[in-house]
């Protein structure tokens, strides 16, 4: 987490850490996933069932692979880890990172005690297993004494349909509206023309060219996930069923270097981030402003995401990430409150340890005559915030024209040399599935 402090007068009213989960297994599954296996996933978990005041029922996490015999079998890997699960390492990742929060906000700044009212921590995930289980370990290693009066700390999580930790192109129709637009601009065209012989390569080694998500999509985020599980973990890159040939290390890299470069197309666009988490950005500024008017609703929040939360979330406010957040990056805001002068106050933001330099922002933490880190006021992070303003937000989802009709219209007024008939007809089915690619989680 961060270093500093803020400036002389003020003291620290409440800190936020919005974190990725962990290290986790491939959320993709391919055709066949060959001879591969993946193992250790839920170790020292527990999930217990109660019944009528009796003991534990059941105890103990583990999946049980299909027998290789089963014909489902080559559908998935062996081991005892589910696809998308928090793996051993990414345990260990949010343990250290708990560790971190304990070392600055507790023992060295006192934000809470070391054995806290439950009132003082705010605690939510999205309702996906390994941000649950992240945030277990998070708080295991945060809060080893556990909440005073030996009282379960709660966890929040929303409905789907309600989350606004991530995109919602239902609630929010621009938001597709828009991905389909930078998706099918010349700029991403171009691109995805460059990387047609990669892609058909890695189709035919995959066997993915005919399934929605993989060779349909104009995003290539399911062969980076794929791929870049493997790559965390040194195992063996997929080949193909028939012929022998595989995945080489430069594809990968190339995939990988792909997966950069769509991220920071898509979530440096001021539109789009605002439109995926505007809604959460401004619910961070009531809770930041309530602290600073001393009606503080929690001392510590912790929330649990993903990915395609934490890069619109950088994109919102102003410094997006030009590549693929690793797992575990996380994001502190840390409210220094001057209580002589509420307009003196002081809001630090930092990514994966380091103060962000906010444009929108001019504040700047000098220490020992040099410049050491930046913040923002009260007023700066409310203007970050207005456009996720209720009313602001709603008007803002509302398509602005229909979406089946743009995508016919940009069609038929564009014509970029090789691409065929075939390519423009996968290109548009790849536009019509585009809400498989934003509704999902990372």
């Amino acid at each position: 987490v961060g270093t500093g402090t803020g400036g002389a007068g003020t003291s620290l009213a409440m800190a936020i850490i919005i974190a990725r989960h962990g290290d986790r297994t491939p959320a993709n599954l391919l055709p066949d996933e060959g001879a591969i296996s993946w193992n250790g996933c839920g170790v020292g978990r527990t999930d217990t069932m109660l019944l009528d005041g009796s003991k534990t029922a059941f105890s103990g996490f583990s999946y049980s692979p299909a027998p290789l015999s089963s014909p489902y079998a080559k559908g998935m890997w062996q081991g005892d880890c589910a696809d998308g699960q928090l793996t051993a390492k990414g345990a260990a990742q949010h343990s250290a990172l708990g560790a971190s929060m304990r070392a600055r906000w507790i023992d060295s700044l006192s934000l809470i005690p070391a054995i806290p009212e439950a009132a003082l921590v705010s605690l939510r995930s999205t309702d996906v297993a390994r941000t649950r289980e992240s945030a277990e370990r998070m708080l295991a290693s945060f809060l080893p004494r556990g909440i005073a009066g030996g009282a379960a700390m709660p966890l929040t999580r929303r409905p789907f349909a309600v989350e606004n930790m991530l995109s919602n192109p239902q609630k929010c129709p621009r938001f597709q509206e828009r991905w389909n637009e930078l998706t099918s601009s010349p700029l991403w065209i171009s691109r995805e023309k460059q990387r047609a012989p990669l892609r058909k390569t890695l189709d035919d080694i995959l066997g993915t060219s005919h399934i929605a998500g993989w060779g349909t999509n104009p995003s290539i985020d399911h062969y980076f996930d794929a791929l870049h599980c493997r790559s965390c973990h040194a195992k063996t890159l997929p080949c193909a069923t028939k012929g022998g040939a595989c995945v080489s290390e430069g594809m990968a890299k190339s995939i990988f270097a792909e997966g950069d470069w769509e991220y920071a197309t898509l979530f440096s666009d001021e539109e789009l981030t605002r439109l995926s988490v505007g809604s959460f950005v401004y619910e961070l500024w009531k809770d930041v402003e309530a602290a600073s008017y001393g009606k503080s609703p929690y001392k510590l929040g912790v929330r649990l995401a993903h990915d395609t939360t934490i890069s619109p979330l950088l994109g919102a406010l102003g410094a997006p990430a030009k590549y693929w957040v690793p797992y575990a990056s996380h994001i502190e805001i840390e409210l220094w409150l001057d209580a002589s002068n509420r307009s003196a106050s002081q809001i630090l933001f930092f990514f994966n340890g380091a103060s962000l330099n906010l444009p929108k922002c001019t504040g700047k933490r000098v220490g020992g005559g040099e410049e050491v880190g930046y913040y923002c006021s009260l007023d700066e992070f409310a203007a970050i915030a207005a456009p996720g303003e209720p009313v602001a937000f709603e008007t803002a989802c509302k398509a602005k024209k229909d979406t089946q009709s743009s995508r016919s219209g940009f069609f038929n007024s564009v014509t970029v040399p090789g691409m065929t008939q075939l390519s423009w007809m996968l290109v548009g089915a790849a536009l019509a599935v585009g809400v498989m690619w934003v509704g999902r989680i990372r």
